[in-house]
């Protein structure tokens, strides 16, 4: 207190800090502070002390792991102090594998220095050795055995909730577990106010995913089949056709399309659900009857539509599955592909036709397929569109709007585009036809 300026202390690695009689030493340090003292304590999880006071009386200031994160021109001066001097496109590429960590584009700088065959900023991420080495001895190291099989089992998926990380780990608990990794790591971050979702860093979701492919080769795909159903089942059917993708499942991929995924070719997840479906293998598209439809499908998303049919027709002599819903899901789907070829060629009878047949294998499936709400909401639209083009003016409005009704909570957006202009288009005609028997 008598000192004439103020000193600063700086205590390191404060996290390691676990002995009671210093905390609570620090801890009435901080009830009395001396005035002419700077405390500053460099930790990697929040301290057991009692900050929320400082926090409201405004003396204390947090500097989190966000604020300390790099941007291009930090990140550039970084490397070139080390003698690398990537593009602007290569920074960015660093940037978003290391999410800006200092450390994380230390080691990529000293990646690149060794100017060695394979040493490209491609190249670089969670599997180079010397990001192993560091995040086994700095992150990994500090969880018993149990806490690091939670996050190598768990790190086949991009976002976690307790009932997935459940699910992958076949344990309970998954939310205390993942509430104590992201309190006392900075690598695993909370998403949301809630904080229900988590994720892990960039390069330690990569340096886990290597780390579980040279320790547990045989549980990869099945983690990835165990994710791929759960996201599925809780309304991220893109996510699990990504996750089937992986486990290289391809008759999994086929089933989720067709029961679940499929309306998506008609929503604004058009491009990313022709990106997953890419995947399949050309020789594995004529196994199945849903991986016929998975083939149309691709052709519809690249407006290939004049190809639709032939994959159709061998969907259709393909053995249906002996699951009923599986089985209703693949029909449905072929006759609403079908849809496409009707409506290129102005063909109102079979646009009628198909879409009528649709909604009574939809009627017969019930609520047991899980896409049904979306398939109806794509029948009806196509079966007032054709029912429009045949003049039945009172029929289609009523079918367009039984439609909409279905296509909102659905969320297949040209199909609700469909309806709506078709409904405006309707409505025109109708009009036009009151004026003119007026006239």
């Amino acid at each position: 207190e008598q000192l004439p300026s103020p000193v600063v202390l700086v205590l390191d690695d404060f996290h390691l800090v676990d002995d009671a009689t210093v905390l609570a030493d620090i801890a009435k340090l901080l009830r009395t502070p001396a005035p002419q003292l700077r405390l500053v304590l460099l930790t990697r999880s929040d301290p057991v002390l009692p900050l929320h006071r400082l926090r409201v009386a405004g003396a204390l200031t947090e500097v989190r792991s966000r604020d300390l994160a790099l941007g291009r021109p930090e990140a550039t001066r970084l490397l070139a102090n080390d003698g690398v001097e990537p593009r602007a496109c290569d920074v960015e590429v660093l940037l978003e594998r290391t999410e800006g960590w200092p450390a994380g584009l230390r080691l990529a700088a000293l990646f690149l220095a060794r100017d060695e065959p394979g040493h490209h900023v491609a190249d670089f991420g969670g599997d180079d050795q010397a990001v192993v080495e560091y995040l086994a001895e700095e992150v990994l190291a500090a969880h018993p055995p149990e806490v690091r099989r939670f996050l190598l089992l768990t790190s086949v998926a991009e976002r976690l909730c307790a009932s997935l990380a459940e699910e992958l780990t076949g344990q309970v608990g998954g939310q205390r577990v993942l509430e104590s990794l992201a309190a006392e790591n900075t690598f695993v971050v909370g998403l949301g106010p809630g904080r229900k979702w988590y994720r892990y860093h960039t390069l330690l979701r990569q340096t886990l995913r290597h780390r579980l492919a040279v320790e547990a080769p045989n549980e990869v795909a099945g983690l990835h089949v165990r994710a791929a159903l759960w996201l599925a089942e809780n309304g991220q059917p893109l996510a699990g056709l990504r996750h089937a993708a992986q486990a290289q499942d391809w008759q999994l991929m086929g089933r989720l399309l067709v029961t679940r995924a499929l309306p998506l070719s008609l929503s604004a997840e058009r491009s990313a659900l022709a990106l997953a479906l890419s995947r399949i293998p050309p020789d594995q598209l004529a196994t199945t009857p849903e991986l016929a439809v998975a083939a149309a499908t691709r052709t519809f998303l690249d407006n290939r539509l004049a190809e639709i049919e032939p994959h159709l027709a061998l969907a259709r002599e393909l053995t249906p599955s002996t699951d009923p819903v599986v089985s209703a899901g693949s029909q449905v789907g072929q006759l609403l592909l079908a849809t496409a070829v009707a409506r290129t060629h102005g063909d109102s009878k079979q646009l009628v036709e198909v879409t009528t047949r649709a909604l009574q294998v939809l009627e017969a499936t019930g609520a047991a397929l899980p896409a049904a709400r979306a398939y109806r909401a794509i029948a009806l639209s196509n079966l007032g569109t054709g029912q429009l083009w045949e003049g039945r003016l009172s029929g289609a409005e009523h079918t367009l709007r039984a439609g909409l009704a279905e296509a909102g909570p659905a969320a297949v957006d040209a199909g609700r585009v469909n309806l709506l202009s078709h409904l405006a288009l309707s409505a025109a005609i109708c009009l036009r036809a009151r004026v003119t028997g007026a006239a």
